[in-house]
């Protein structure tokens, strides 16, 4: 008997069934322009430069040998560079692979060799036409289309990334920057990608980031910001000492210049502090001899400049900067050199300075994306020209559609158990939770003492608190939870255990609510509890500020329950039946996945991959699932094992 041929099945992707009509028809303005480019054949070099260095001091590299080499050996063309590997040229070069030499300007630092290989190889040539035939879908994706996008995507921001401060896709300028709290101020960036449009068009997608940097200029004005001192003269003091550790470990690695060698461009980075002052730091000066020969003497930091210079320190009395092994600079004679980015996590002052800068209206927004066009002068890019690539002016206009607010509904027992949202908001009077839970064991834990949040006032703020979530549908059934003072400064998970023993131990029933005040807006305590409580002893906790708690309100503590509620496995809305049909036809699970990876330059923290997936019908419960992975990776390494915990979850449910 014959075998029947084994067959296979290829995997489709899903297709949209069909296009919305509901809601209102409204014209848009996006920040997406077009892009036109010609059929032309791009070669692609592979860039090998040593000995290694940072991306930064690659790019330097490169100018420099462009300038030395642009014009006789690549016969004058403008290739692009992505600043580490690739370079893409409008034609080929005279050569398949050659191997340069360059020499940085005197301006560099001592330590970075002044001399570097740049390997120049040819590895492939990249049609652009593919490009457009698969966006008129007559061809699939393939590694040549995925290399043309990158082309154009390394094409506009070569520009940019030679005049400008680069950061990833986005660079900067210091047009229109503003201080913040202590030596950061926040400069306004542009984000530039190309990417292709179901509609066989090419897009560049522009937008605004901002990102914060060292305020440029004296470094002695920097050091009175990180000490939080009102003037220089507050640099003689001896008591209360000054927290030079601070200090230096807010500026080690910074970028200076000096101001006692006249027009010397030459910058230094910033090793350490040295231990004592300029009075006491002492080194070996080498002058010559009566015979000719060096002769060796010691001197003092203070003594050097005075004699050397005809410098007489303002403040001898205060560190030194240690640039190299054996050169120490007073700190009065340096100078923050500009464009210097600040990698260390902004406090809770600068972080709301730093919404406040970003957060713009539409039309703001509309007009400060136009004004980085005008920085990036398209029209006037040789680059673009020699790539026969053209650009839009103009924003991009589509039809949109303003969707009906849907029907959102409360428990029925409410006197106005729905609501249709206006303006997309809409208020909670006179409506109670979908599904209220029950609290019968719970703790309050005060981090801080008496004195910052006497018990009484605590007391008063826990009965506003159960007045306002009985209100709202919750049943509190332990209506005195215990009180605990912790000190913040303390082993936060030992506090936090006993005060969730002491809870139990109060109703004899497992906790299932730990409340802490919390007395700032810091994240390094709010993290702690959050890890403990949801890693280590297994208990929901709610976060509250101290300042709200002085005095509570209603709309407060209407807030709160809400947010408590969810946490306890409650309910506080729903949509209104027929809503969601395809939620209700049978059952189904919604699924959503991201990837938070840790601050750039961060090599020793892994990025960490969740998935939440809805766990009723009415998709307002979800589970979630959580893996750690290797930093930078979009792609979530134990998808299908997270998705497999969902479904068994989803089923359960």
């Amino acid at each position: 008997m014959a075998t029947p041929p084994a067959t296979t099945t290829t995997p489709q992707t899903s297709k949209r069934p069909f296009h919305g009509s509901a809601g209102q028809v409204v014209t848009v303005r996006t920040n997406v322009f077009e892009m036109m480019f010609k059929d032309v054949a791009v070669s692609h070099y592979d860039v090998d430069i040593t000995p290694t260095v940072p991306p930064a001091i690659q790019r330097r590299i490169y100018e420099e040998f462009i300038q030395n080499y642009g014009d006789t050996d690549l016969d004058g063309v403008r290739p692009v560079y992505d600043g580490r590997k690739s370079l893409f040229s409008p034609s080929e070069f005279p050569f398949k692979s050659r191997t340069f030499e360059v020499i940085l300007s005197s301006d560099a630092q001592q330590r970075t060799p002044p001399v570097f290989k740049i390997k120049i190889r040819m590895v492939a040539v990249i049609k652009m036409g593919e490009l457009q035939k698969f966006m008129e879908r007559k061809t699939v994706i393939n590694s040549n289309v995925q290399a043309a996008i990158m082309v154009l995507d390394v094409l506009i921001r070569h520009k940019p990334a030679l005049l400008y401060t680069c950061i990833g896709r986005s660079f900067f300028t210091p047009e229109g920057k503003k201080p913040l709290t202590g030596p950061v101020e926040v400069w306004r960036g542009f984000y530039q990608s190309a990417r292709p449009t179901i509609d066989g068009r090419m897009m560049i997608n522009v937008d605004i980031s901002a990102t914060s940097f060292f305020q440029s200029g004296h470094l002695i004005e920097t050091i009175l910001k990180i000490l939080n001192l009102k003037s220089p003269d507050d640099l003689r003091r001896t008591s209360p000492p000054l927290d030079w550790k601070k200090v230096e470990k807010t500026i080690r690695n910074l970028r200076i210049t000096v101001r006692h060698r006249g027009r010397s461009n030459r910058s230094f980075k910033i090793a350490r502090l040295t231990t004592g002052s300029a009075t006491e730091t002492r080194f070996m000066v080498n002058v010559e001899g009566d015979d000719g020969g060096p002769v060796g003497f010691e001197t003092t930091v203070e003594n050097y400049f005075r004699e050397t210079y005809n410098l007489r320190l303002q403040f001898p009395m205060i560190p030194c900067a240690m640039v190299t092994k054996t050169i120490a600079l007073p700190l009065e004679l340096c100078t923050v050199v500009e464009g210097q980015r600040y990698t260390k996590r902004l406090d809770e002052c600068q972080t709301a300075e730093m919404i406040k800068f970003t957060c713009q209206g539409p039309q703001v927004r509309a007009n400060t994306i136009k004004r980085g066009l005008q920085i990036m002068q398209y029209d006037e890019n040789e680059y673009l020209k020699d790539f026969g690539v053209k650009i839009s002016p103009e924003m991009m206009v589509l039809q949109a559609r303003i969707l009906p607010p849907p029907m959102i509904h409360y428990h029925p027992s409410s006197s106005q158990p729905s609501v249709v949202p206006r303006d997309g908001s809409w208020n909670l009077i006179g409506r109670k939770v979908a599904l209220g839970t029950t609290l019968g064991s719970w703790g309050v834990i005060v981090f801080g003492n008496e004195r910052d949040a006497p018990t009484p006032s605590v007391r008063a703020f826990i009965r506003e608190l159960i007045v306002t979530c009985m209100d709202t549908g919750m049943n509190v059934v332990n209506k005195d939870p215990t009180i605990t003072y912790l000190n913040p400064q303390s082993i936060i998970e030992d506090g936090l255990r006993q005060a969730w023993i002491r809870a139990g131990d109060q109703v004899k029933s497992k906790p299932q609510l730990l409340v802490c005040i919390l007395p700032n807006t810091g994240t390094a305590l709010y993290a702690e509890i959050k890890r403990v409580t949801d890693t280590i002893i297994g208990v929901a906790s709610q976060c509250l500020q101290a300042q709200s708690v002085k005095i509570p309100k209603k709309p407060y503590c209407a807030n709160v329950c809400l947010k408590m509620n969810v946490k306890l496995g409650g309910m506080n809305s729903q949509l209104g039946p027929g809503m969601l049909p395809v939620l209700t036809s049978k059952p189904t699970i919604l699924m959503g996945a991201d990837v938070n990876h840790p601050a750039a330059g961060d090599n020793v923290r892994p990025s960490i991959a969740a998935v939440v997936g809805s766990m009723d019908s009415k998709a307002a419960r979800y589970a979630a699932s959580i893996r750690i992975q290797a930093a930078g990776s979009e792609i979530i390494a134990d998808l299908s094992g997270m998705t497999m915990e969902l479904l068994r979850a989803f089923y359960q449910s």
